[in-house]
């Protein structure tokens, strides 16, 4: 007789369990869910993103070389090797010259023109220099003038060296 008392408190405890876990789960289900449709992922539904032959360059960061630009560059008839005194080097935050390197300090588009302000320091002097860049429509040449005046044809001429 006292083993059935026992037999259904034990059963009644185990039942209660279950249900305070049954809810518990159900929250934490309810709670992932509100996470999952809250992440950017579904929030853009393909529907509402750009096509690829849509998106643009991505913008530079502020301050920043737009990513076209980027590369080593030297004059058109130049080796491309470190010691030509006409090869640059452009990085988003710099530019580094044969004998000296450029801070950039801000960036202006103008046009398809980019001109970049650069803190300049090289063999023991430092100044401030503004360049204008301009892209050959396949990318492979660059113009670099004095972005302080109107726009002038480059007298040397970059090309793009290899990576």
């Amino acid at each position: 007789m006292r083993l059935i008392p026992v037999a259904l408190i034990a059963t009644l405890a185990l039942a209660g369990c279950k249900e305070a876990a049954d809810t518990a789960a159900g929250d934490a289900a309810e709670t992932d869910q509100v996470a999952v449709a809250e992440t950017p992922a579904e929030a853009a539904k393909p529907e509402d993103q750009a096509s690829p032959e849509s998106v643009p360059e991505p913008a530079a960061a502020e301050g920043t070389i737009p990513a076209r630009y980027l590369g080593v560059w030297d004059y058109v008839k130049g080796s491309c090797a470190r010691e030509s005194d006409m090869r640059m080097d452009i990085k988003p935050g710099d530019i580094t010259f044969y004998e000296s390197t450029g801070d950039v300090t801000s960036i202006t588009a103008e046009g398809e023109d980019v001109l970049v302000e650069l803190a300049m320091e090289g063999e023991g002097e430092k100044w401030v220099e503004t360049l204008r860049l301009v892209l050959s429509e396949d990318g492979q040449g660059l113009d670099v003038t004095d972005g302080q005046k109107p726009k002038v044809a480059d007298e040397y001429p970059r090309k793009k060296c290899p990576q």
